[in-house]
Order: C-alpha cells, then structure tokens, then sequence
C-alpha cells in the first residue's frame, strides 16, 4: 500500500532537512573565527551575556547557540524549498537541480519591552546537484516515484551583517565573508508519489 503524497513529501523533507544540517553545522564551526569577528554577532553575543547572568550564557554557549538559531534559520527557508525542487524535478523527469536564496537572521535586543537594536545576519545559499536513478511505478491509479539519490553542492556566504538603533541604519559589512565555495552533501532513497 502506497501511503499519500503528503507523508512521502514529508519524507524527502525530513531527509533533505537532516543531512542539510549536518552540512550547515560543518560549515558554520569551521568558520567560527570568521563570524566571530562580525560586529553583529558580537554585538548579539553582549546582549544574551547581559540579559542573563547564569553559567548556561558563558560565551562558548552563547555562539553555539547563535550557530544553532542560525541552522534553524536556514533550513527554515531552504528545506521546503529543496524538496519542492526535487518533487517537480522528478516529476518533470528533470535531473539537474540550481537555485539560490537569501535567507536572513535577526537579534533584537529589548528593553522594557520595547526593541532598541537589532542585529541582522544575511546569507546567500546556492545549491547545485542532480538526481540519480528516477524510477516511476504505478500502483492504484497512483504514481511513485522512487529516486536513488541526490548529489547537491552547497555554497553559502554572509552577504550582509549590520548593527542598527530601531528605525535608523548602521553599521554594515562591505564585503561578503565565503563560509563555504563548495560542500558536497547526498541524501539517499527518497520516496514519493505524485498525482
């Protein structure tokens, strides 16, 4: 019995989510110096340290935490965007997959409610790849659609990190800093049918 579409989606999703932030977690923590050394995370990292004073907010904590808030983020933005790929892609019996977004993070410090600075991260993430082994079946009047697995290259770089009181500009990064130029990740045995 082939289950519905919606749980096959959900199982490239979940698939494509997983080894996408082994892949982003690798990339972030071997950057650390880099972003580091980014006056919006540095200014973001004094405000987690000021508003709470306990051993949990020591400041290798607190950049884990930032690098965590960030994965989220982006496979936030680019896990449904990736699987919605592969689908029409597989669909279209297409094999190549391109796109680039520019997903974006913010820390906004507040004080008595009312926010007074914010910190803005913003990332440019392209992904290149192709599918391998799209084999169709038919079951039902239903298709599926079963791919062997897909070998995608990441790129990702902060194309923007600024400081700003609310409402008024800031400080803002001139050059884009590469994190990554080329991160290869595969997801295998994705499964799911189409209409």
């Amino acid at each position: 019995m082939i289950p519905d579409s919606k749980i096959f989606y959900d199982n490239i999703q979940s698939k494509v989510a997983e080894e996408l932030e082994q892949v982003l977690n690798t990339i972030l923590n071997r950057n650390e110096q880099a972003i580091k050394g980014l006056e919006a995370i540095q200014e973001a990292s004094e405000w987690y340290r000021n508003a709470r004073k306990d051993p949990i907010h020591e400041p290798p904590k607190i950049f884990k935490k930032m690098v965590d808030e960030c994965i989220t983020t982006l496979l936030q933005e680019v896990s449904p965007v990736l699987s919605n790929h592969i689908k029409i892609k597989a669909v279209e019996n297409s094999i190549e997959i391109k796109f680039s977004l520019k997903p974006f993070i913010e820390y906004i410090k507040k004080v008595n409610r009312s926010e007074q600075m914010k910190a803005k991260i913003a990332f440019n993430l392209e992904i290149s790849g192709n599918i391998n082994g799209i084999r169709y079946h038919s079951d039902r009047g239903r298709r599926q659609i079963v791919i062997d697995s897909l070998n995608c290259t990441v790129v990702l770089s902060i194309i923007k990190a600024e400081v700003s009181l609310m409402h008024v500009g800031g400080s803002l990064l001139v050059e884009p800093i590469v994190l990554c130029s080329a991160q290869p990740f595969k997801v295998e045995n994705l499964l799911f049918s189409s209409p």
